[in-house]
């Protein structure tokens, strides 16, 4: 299990790095489950992503309310616990979800899945949409196929991950 200053320092590196590779602007956040309260989440009091640090963390409940006589402002999105609920249920059977005049949501297992899912579903939608104005017929992956690519995925993605971590957290002074 991760210890929760591990989990905050890659929490704050995660809205770093979405932020530096054009995921996130001044809008957008990430979030993840509390390891040692597992009724519990962690995520950054209302601010642009690339500013995240340590002291920004905040700890709510998932019926998204602040803890510890927390009073700074959250993100605006935890205050529609119906949206919130019906993401969630979505997000059961789904790793990317694209949002209704919102952008889209990723998740993982680790942060470190969710910063690898987030970055190459942006890349991957341009290119597609790219490939759609070209014309032609486009072979999608099956689900077997996509279930290969994952796993495929999954074992390297500790490589991307450094590299973005010391190019954007905090302690690497690109930030």
């Amino acid at each position: 299990m991760t210890s929760l200053p591990a989990l905050i320092e890659d929490l704050v590196a995660a809205n770093r790095i979405l932020a530096g590779l054009g995921v996130l602007d001044g809008f957008g956040h990430v979030s993840a489950r509390h390891p040692e309260q597992t009724d519990r989440y962690l995520l950054s009091r209302s601010l642009a992503p690339e500013l995240v640090t340590h002291d920004d963390i905040m700890t709510f409940d998932f019926a998204s309310t602040a803890q510890d006589n927390d009073t700074r402002q959250p993100y605006l999105e935890v205050r529609n616990r119906a949206q919130g609920a019906a993401l969630a249920e979505t997000l059961e059977a789904s790793a990317v979800v694209l949002m209704r005049g919102h952008g889209f949501c990723t998740v993982g297992e680790t942060l470190q899945v969710a910063v690898y899912r987030a970055y190459y579903t942006q890349l991957n939608a341009a290119l597609q949409q790219q490939a759609i104005a070209l014309g032609g017929s486009i072979t999608f992956l099956e689900n077997e196929e996509g279930a290969l690519a994952d796993k495929t995925n999954m074992s390297v993605i500790a490589r991307p991950w450094e590299a973005w971590k010391a190019k954007y957290s905090p302690r690497s002074g690109n930030s």
